[in-house]
């Protein structure tokens, strides 16, 4: 009888510390999600940060109304009375503003056909 009782106080203890090492062990690897989580959330708020200070310093920029001019002139080509636009391609076929005229001009006076045949075969 004191064999039997000797024995089943060791496997109710070994049954208790792997019960505790289960929940150790499940409550480590949930502290580390979290850490993970944090960490993750911390980069985030740096670089949300980082984006607030870039914007407000554009903000700043664009307050000036010379900068929101200069803004407005390049991103959406605006321009002042009496200005005019010159645009340079780098495509080498048109060689003039004339010419540019001359083939947009042809081009709307042709036919539906002609337009299409020139969409689809004619290099560009």
């Amino acid at each position: 009888m004191k064999k039997f009782s000797y024995s089943f106080l060791i496997i109710t203890l070994t049954l208790i510390l792997i019960g505790i090492i289960i929940a150790v062990a499940k409550e480590s690897y949930k502290k580390y999600q979290i850490e993970r989580e944090i960490a993750n959330i911390q980069k985030e708020i740096e670089l949300l940060k980082n984006k607030n200070e870039s914007l407000s310093a554009f903000l700043d920029y664009l307050g000036d109304d010379s900068s929101l001019e200069k803004e407005a002139r390049l991103k959406l080509n605006l321009l002042k009375e009496g200005e005019k636009l010159i645009i340079i391609s780098s495509d080498k076929k048109i060689s003039s503003e004339e010419q540019t005229f001359d083939d947009n001009n042809n081009e709307l006076n042709a036919s539906n056909l002609v337009k299409w045949k020139n969409y689809f075969w004619v290099d560009n």
